[in-house]
């Protein structure tokens, strides 16, 4: 199936999650090409699998915009819509969730592509100069794993939402040069970020609206970041 899709049984339903893509806007847009197996094609193989095992649910989860600015974006568009289709034409239940900046306990820190909570943190600890990209004033919706996990759950046990699209992340935004403030504030420290040129696809503005989330997962808060 490509990318590890997850496959379960639940009170007598089964069902599939799939989480797994090139997450790399800078190496996509680097390179000048479609990460088409990996984003496009294995997620229609897991849709299409679904669909010729009876398979009841499939949950997409994703983080994508409706107007893309980098090929990344347009691959996720793309699963996202295949996701709606095969709802309509084969009743496959389908549920798309658009993670925002997802960050948490254990997570990796060793690419350059990596959370840039996890990195800065791992750059605080060792008394490390985080880089940042652009100016700082971008900002982000970060949220935390356990919501993640939650969303899941909610979205795999709620009727009456094949079809349909979440956003996941608590409407809250952080800028870059705040959250060096954050750490400086939490390790005692007084670290001064290196700035650096903007990188090409990075958005300067990136915030959840969970209205949605809200009303039809009945999701009613979220951690605190």
């Amino acid at each position: 199936l490509g990318n590890i899709p997850m496959i379960k049984s639940t009170k007598g339903k089964t069902r599939s999650t799939m989480v797994g893509n090139q997450n790399s806007v800078k190496e996509i847009v680097k390179e000048d090409r479609f990460q088409t197996r990996m984003n496009h094609e294995d997620k229609l193989k897991l849709i299409k699998f679904c669909k010729d095992n009876n398979l009841s649910q499939t949950d997409f989860l994703i983080n994508s915009i409706i107007k893309p600015i980098s090929p990344y974006g347009y691959e996720k568009l793309i699963g996202e819509q295949y996701m709606k289709l095969y709802s309509e034409l084969y009743g496959v239940e389908t549920v798309s969730l658009r993670y925002f900046n997802v960050y948490g306990e254990r997570q990796s820190a060793t690419s350059d592509y990596s959370g840039v909570i996890s990195i800065f943190e791992k750059k605080f600890k060792n008394d490390e100069i985080p880089n940042i990209y652009g100016d700082g004033e971008q900002y982000r919706d970060f949220v935390y794993v356990k919501d993640i996990a939650k969303a899941n759950i909610k979205a795999m046990n709620t009727p009456n939402v094949s079809g349909e699209v979440f956003c996941v992340g608590t409407s809250k935004k952080v800028s870059i040069n705040n959250l060096v403030s954050v750490l400086n504030n939490k390790y005692s420290k007084n670290i001064k970020a290196n700035y650096l040129e903007a990188r090409n696809g990075d958005i300067k503005e990136s915030i959840c609206d969970n209205s949605k989330i809200k009303k039809f997962l009945e999701f009613k808060t979220f951690v605190k970041f």
